[in-house]
């Protein structure tokens, strides 16, 4: 029996060159556990494919990349068993599930022999961090990742999120968990033999806990790394900066999403617009660069809310931002309790959050704004504010 790993394109992203695709890699290292050697097809920024040869394919997939997993397996896949997995399968429909011989929800690592010997869906067990090999970076060619100049590459070094955002999948329900900080040094160490000398931390909070950011980047620093990180605006403090400024943080991205408190409140983003503005301006003084992540469409925007973005954005000193428009997905909060908010879709099939500039595809409306001017706010705020904070 052979497998075969399939990392698809995301044409929705500027470049998919740029991140390695992590999830599809932790499922090669799996294999590989367990006496597989997958052949690894790579069509990140393809606009053509190609067949597979072996009997197994598997596919790790976001929301946004569904489409594409459908398209290919249908026409590249016939005859072979089919294994989809990642983040996105919470947005297949049952008639979309059925095109896939397994589906994996949850994670796969700790399950993996049986997803090779079943044509059932699979429920991912979730797993010790300090137990999944690590991805299996060797297979990665034609990536190009820069900080400040210097070669990088992605790592996590925790799975989910503690914080229970209505538009998030990885909430607090999901089962929060940190690999410790050995495993983490023994990563890093790994990459460093692999040629990088930067890093930039996917996980979704890198900051919570102060005692193991110390240690990690006190690691980091006896290596010479530079790296960027996200962070909270819970998290943001003093003594947290410090420790960032001094073990070669160069950047930090923040998810803000919106300059409005009744916005802020009834996504339960657990803190106020003043607040995230005092956190920002701290990290700004200790010299750390802050990407801040907003989005407009959120349940309750209005042309009012959105000013009050556009004030924000006033207010701080950040060094880059990217606002998207709010594109709800299953699994959620704001998609399960639906009637509870004021905002409005139509269909069950979410479609990507994010596009390329000039090609943002409108999906929700409130009762203050319909989805064509939010299209046009954000446009509007990407042109009057994006030059401003770059300069």
């Amino acid at each position: 029996m052979r497998v075969a790993c399939v990392n698809l394109p995301s044409p929705f992203l500027i470049d998919d060159k740029v991140f390695p695709p992590l999830g599809i890699l932790y499922v090669a290292s799996a294999l590989r556990k367990v006496g597989y050697e997958p052949i690894w097809y790579d069509f990140s920024g393809a606009t053509t494919y190609k067949s597979v040869d072996e009997n197994i394919v598997f596919i790790t997939a976001t929301s946004p990349q569904i489409p594409t997993a459908i398209k290919y397996v249908e026409e590249f896949c016939k005859g072979k068993k089919t294994v989809i997995g990642g983040c996105g399968v919470t947005s297949l429909t049952h008639e979309q599930e059925s095109i896939f011989d397994t589906v994996v929800s949850g994670e796969a690592e700790e399950c993996i022999k049986t997803v090779l010997s079943s044509c059932h869906n699979v429920n991912g067990e979730k797993t010790n961090l300090d137990k999944v090999e690590f991805p299996a970076r060797d297979l990665i060619q034609g990536y190009e990742y820069k900080i400040n100049r210097r070669s990088a590459t992605t790592i996590l070094t925790s799975r989910g999120c503690p914080h229970n955002c209505i538009f998030c999948v990885d909430g607090g329900h999901k089962g929060f968990r940190l690999a410790s900080v050995d495993r983490v040094c023994e990563e890093i160490d790994e990459v460093s033999n692999l040629g990088y000398r930067a890093l930039m931390f996917f996980d979704d909070i890198f900051t919570l806990k102060k005692k193991r950011l110390r240690e990690i980047s006190n690691h980091l620093l006896s290596m010479g790394f530079l790296y960027r990180c996200f962070t909270h605006v819970n998290s943001v403090n003093i003594e947290l900066c410090k420790i960032l400024a001094d073990s070669g943080c160069v950047e930090v991205g923040i998810g803000i999403e919106s300059g409005s408190d009744t916005i802020l409140k009834t996504i339960k983003k657990g803190f106020t617009k003043q607040k995230s503005i005092e956190a920002v301006n701290l990290l700004s003084d200790f010299g750390i660069r802050v990407k801040a992540f907003l989005m407009l469409g959120l349940p309750g925007e209005s042309y009012n809310t959105i000013d009050e973005t556009k004030k924000w954005l006033q207010s701080v000193r950040v060094a880059d931002f990217d606002i998207s428009l709010f594109s709800p997905y299953p699994d959620t909060e704001v998609w399960s309790k639906k009637a509870d908010f004021d905002i409005s879709w139509n269909g069950d099939t979410p479609k990507f959050y994010k596009g390329k500039v000039g090609e943002y595809n409108p999906f929700v409306s409130t009762s203050g704004i319909t989805k064509d001017e939010l299209v046009k706010e954000r446009d509007s705020i990407e042109r009057r504010f994006k030059n401003a904070v770059s300069t």
